[in-house]
């Protein structure tokens, strides 16, 4: 286990808002070579009777903050950050970009809970972290792998992190899944 210090959001966000999100297509895409990408769910957020706009809890951020870390630690190299734009994945990609330093960090099209998988599958960028909703992640992680069951095979949680592999055009592979275990 981790210790997790404790962390405010900032009021202004080192990731784009949804105002600005940018086109899928827009994004430059990996050639059909070896890549990693990451999926990972936003962190707990409030109820929507609490708050509409549903941003991360107290405990969405320690969460989020325990993942980014852990991935520090690991030196799991990610160069960009998308999320859907959605308050809650905002805040939890912000979390992730400002641990791990990231070159970039986004809002995009395609990450929203009811999405198409084969959006963001056709247009995957090597290194990144997509930080999204269910069930859009665990239907894109089956579109990957290319399981065509009808339960999901990971069974994703708030601020958890799947590592996905590819070698040259033989498919994804699920590399590691790791959640965040609080103290």
């Amino acid at each position: 286990m981790l210790d997790v210090l404790p962390i405010s959001l900032p009021v202004e966000s080192t990731c784009s808002s949804p105002k600005n999100a940018s086109p899928i297509s827009n994004l430059p895409t990996a050639a059909n070579t070896d890549m990693k990408i990451y999926l990972a769910q936003h962190g707990l957020a409030l109820n929507k009777a609490l708050d509409p706009l549903r941003p991360l809890s107290p405990e969405g951020i320690e969460q989020s903050s325990l993942m980014a870390e852990w991935l520090r630690q690991q030196k799991i190299l990610i160069r960009n950050i998308c999320h859907s734009g959605k308050l809650r994945a905002e805040q939890t990609a912000d979390i992730f970009s400002r641990t791990l330093k990231t070159e970039d960090c986004k809002a995009i099209s395609g990450l929203d809970p009811t999405d198409d998988p084969a959006i963001i599958a056709d247009n995957l960028l090597e290194d990144t972290l997509y930080v999204g909703h269910l069930p859009h992640l665990a239907r894109l992680t089956d579109h990957l792998i290319g399981c065509r069951r009808k339960s999901p095979v990971v069974v994703f949680r708030n601020s958890a992190v799947i590592c996905l592999t590819r070698s040259n055009e033989s498919g994804f592979q699920i590399d590691w899944f790791q959640k965040p275990i609080l103290q």
